[in-house]
């Protein structure tokens, strides 16, 4: 009984001290590089429109280069949608007009709208 007496005593002890210290660091903006799937923009293109997604919105941006700059020309960027199934995919047409890529794929899209005297 002493044996184990102790080990709660030793136990509750470890999990007292243990603090949530990543949490208190705050995190910094760094470079990574993800992998991202590119190529000809008509294959991209048909890789949304397979699982029947439309085009959503699109916008014109700056893209991040190697040499952590950003391009002077401006890629497109759509947003495929299949409202059926809730599928969308994120897609950057790149500058040279011939290639694209996949930024990101998912389900599930909520939409925000800022209505009168709500701060999203």
């Amino acid at each position: 009984m002493k044996k184990f007496k102790m080990s709660v005593v030793i136990l509750s002890g470890l999990l007292c001290s243990c603090s949530p210290v990543a949490a208190q660091v705050p995190l910094k903006e760094y470079f990574t590089a993800k992998p991202v799937i590119c190529g000809p923009i008509d294959k991209i293109i048909d890789s949304s429109k397979n699982l029947g997604e439309d085009p959503l919105l699109s916008a014109d941006g700056l893209t991040l280069l190697d040499n952590r700059t950003l391009s002077t020309e401006p890629s497109k960027y759509v947003f495929g949608f299949n409202q059926k199934t809730g599928t969308w995919t994120l897609i950057e047409l790149l500058p040279d007009g011939v290639q694209a890529c996949v930024i990101g794929k998912g389900t599930r899209i909520k939409i925000y709208k800022k209505e009168k005297g709500i701060n999203l």
